[in-house]
């Protein structure tokens, strides 16, 4: 059925886009008035439509957010982890105080996501919302600028729409950031970054030059892989700028010295971590080698076998189904023939800039395409999130597509609305209604189930600050302690992989039960004895969490 659907999509929409252009060659396009109308209506209230789109991006991805993906990614709990002893502490889970890179499990995380996180954790209490809400608001933030991004490309405010709407809609945004991978912020940031990088070079202001080069600097803490992809990009775009002769001294210091010195930590780490430096603290930083080496996972061995990512890619079907669902992919099907006509485009005017020697903001995103597949090509067994850079040029060439070949064809952009959001209700009622019947959770993801009935708990079971919890985790939970410290720790609670106890949460059962104590207890569906015997000394059970049920009682 899936199949069926995309592949009468991408058919459709082939013979209505060839027609479509052949008439606009003829000039033989008919206007119709109603869509005329519309489309002038929609210019004139472009603001109107970009709120109404942030709000359906807002409630595509807040729905259910706790429950989708369903359960806890072992790096999301690391990084709530290291989030919040940072915010009690001021040091990681392993005690590093304030690390450019943190250890996670000894191959490393990256920085950005979780030193945002521990900010937030001051204003609202920890919780499995609390920690996805940021993706949330970053993909907002990528909406935002794709909109900027899109309407510099054109000039035209009601076709910038199709950046946001792109953003809303696309399967690969919406999986990406309702969930709290850190290195999934490599995409918005990139697309903030080029959106600034436009400006300054078309205005030459620069504030924005000092904007382009500070948010650069931040996005080498969002993913590794950028320390790749924005040294190949600004090469290729120096060279650019000198052979038209749009480069300036002032504007170029403008852009370095941000870029220098928000990046410097990370450069300082980097020459720890390859040994060029002793280990050292500079100011409130640890700079500390990881345990575990991964220079291995990067080499030129990779560049012809990572060829055969490219189906995934676009088509979906990797192991990763928390990254793509094979039905849909990342891009949907009838879109993909965009992308290669919108790169097409956008190489052909970035000739003629060469030719006339002129700029054109295309050719910032080409090479910006450059940048991001020779990136993919150079790393081991790539998937969606490790080449999540690649989706900004990609949904820009989707924008140049529309706007170069039917701009001119109201009926034809008027078809492609209509069956996009065909495609993203389809795609939404898939995966909050049929995914999990398809697919197992990845092995990655451990039961939420927990993390909620110790917050339930907390808001609604205890009769008072001196009642205790206790939780008997199920044997399959990924880090039982550290989803207690996350949820339960309090100033002065310091953690630790032998420490079970933080705040009023203890991982583990007391040695002897007593149905006396001011406790609830939350107990693991492998543990029913233990469960029938508090529902007979007259607890009473919530049994509304998948795995657990949450003994407590009244007075």
């Amino acid at each position: 059925m899936y199949t069926a659907f995309a592949l009468s999509g991408l058919v459709i929409t082939l013979i209505i886009t060839a027609c479509s252009i052949y008439r606009i060659k003829k000039g033989t396009v008919s206007h119709i008035r109603i869509l005329s109308s519309i489309g002038r209506f929609i210019d004139d209230h472009y603001i109107a439509a970009i709120l109404l789109i942030l709000s359906v991006y807002l409630v595509s991805r807040i729905l259910k957010i706790e429950s989708f993906p369903s359960g806890i990614h072992v790096d999301e709990l690391s990084m709530a982890v290291d989030a919040k002893s940072l915010m009690l502490n001021g040091h990681d889970r392993s005690g590093l105080s304030y690390p450019p890179y943190f250890p996670n499990y000894g191959g490393g995380q990256n920085a950005l996501y979780t030193y945002i996180q521990a900010f937030i954790l001051n204003f609202i209490p920890a919780s499995i919302f609390a920690f996805r809400i940021q993706a949330v608001f970053w993909g907002a933030m990528c909406l935002l600028a794709m909109y900027g991004i899109v309407y510099e490309i054109t000039e035209n405010h009601g076709f910038a729409l199709t950046g946001p709407i792109l953003v809303t809609t696309l399967p690969v945004y919406f999986m990406s950031e309702r969930w709290g991978l850190e290195s999934y912020l490599l995409l918005p940031f990139c697309t903030i970054v080029m959106y600034f990088i436009i400006k300054a070079v078309k205005t030459q202001k620069p504030a924005f030059w000092l904007l382009a080069g500070l948010l650069m600097g931040a996005s080498l803490y969002t993913y590794a892989v950028s320390y790749i992809i924005w040294p190949l990009f600004l090469v290729l775009f120096v060279l650019y700028l000198l052979y038209i002769k749009e480069l300036h001294v002032k504007q170029a210091v403008a852009f370095m010295i941000p870029l220098t010195v928000v990046s410097m930590p990370l450069i300082l780490f980097q020459m720890v971590n390859f040994r060029i430096l002793a280990p050292f603290r500079l100011w409130i930083s640890d700079y500390v080698p990881l345990p575990i080496a991964r220079e291995q996972e990067l080499g030129l061995q990779f560049v012809l076998e990572n060829f055969r990512f490219y189906g995934e890619l676009f088509l979906g079907g990797e192991a990763l189904t928390y990254n793509s669902l094979r039905e849909f992919g990342t891009i949907y099907l009838f879109l993909l023939p965009f992308v290669v006509a919108g790169l097409i485009i956008c190489i052909k005017k970035s000739f003629r800039s060469f030719k006339d020697k002129s700029l054109s903001v295309h050719v910032l995103f080409v090479y910006f395409w450059v940048a991001s597949t020779i990136c993919m090509h150079l790393v081991k067994a790539p998937n969606v999130n490790r080449v999540n850079a690649l989706f900004l040029p990609f949904t820009v060439f989707i924008a140049v597509a529309f706007y170069e070949l039917l701009s001119k064809s109201p009926l034809a952009i008027s078809w492609l609305t209509v069956w996009l959001a065909a495609s993203f209700l389809f795609f939404g009622y898939f995966y909050f209604f049929v995914q999990y019947s398809v697919y197992e959770p990845n092995e990655l993801f451990s039961s939420s189930s927990a993390m909620k009935a110790i917050e339930r708990s907390v808001k609604y079971y205890r009769k008072d600050t001196d009642t205790h919890i206790y939780v008997q985790f199920a044997d399959e939970a990924v880090s039982p302690v550290q989803q207690v410290f996350y949820m339960a720790a309090e100033n002065g609670d310091v953690y630790s992989d032998d420490t079970s106890t933080y705040g009023c949460v203890t991982s583990g059962l007391p040695e002897e039960i007593n149905i006396n104590d001011n406790a609830v207890y939350i107990i693991g569906d492998q543990w029913p004895h233990i469960t029938a015997y508090l529902i007979s000394e007259g607890f009473l059970a919530d049994q509304s969490l998948p795995g657990y049920s949450i003994l407590f009682r009244l007075n």
